[in-house]
């Protein structure tokens, strides 16, 4: 939960001890990820550059009752 956020946000899944823990986890992983990706974006748009192979990153919901959260990405290689 107080990990760095750079540690939040790898391509894994991440579990915690508590459902609280991960839901506290996975919000800061997914405001972290739609800031940054939204940046980058805009950075290749005005570029005139195609997004990277990966991009975008997601962040699955937290189940209920559960304590891990999934870091996926979505681009085509």
């Amino acid at each position: 939960m107080n990990a760095p956020i750079a540690v939040l946000t790898e391509l894994r899944q991440h579990c915690f001890r508590t459902g609280v823990e991960a839901a506290t986890a996975q919000l800061r992983a997914a405001t972290f990820l739609e800031k940054d990706q939204a940046a980058k974006k805009a950075e290749y748009e005005k570029a005139g550059e195609l997004l990277p192979a990966g991009f975008p990153l997601t962040v699955s919901e937290v189940d209920d009752y559960g304590t891990c959260y999934m870091v996926r990405n979505h681009g085509y290689l």
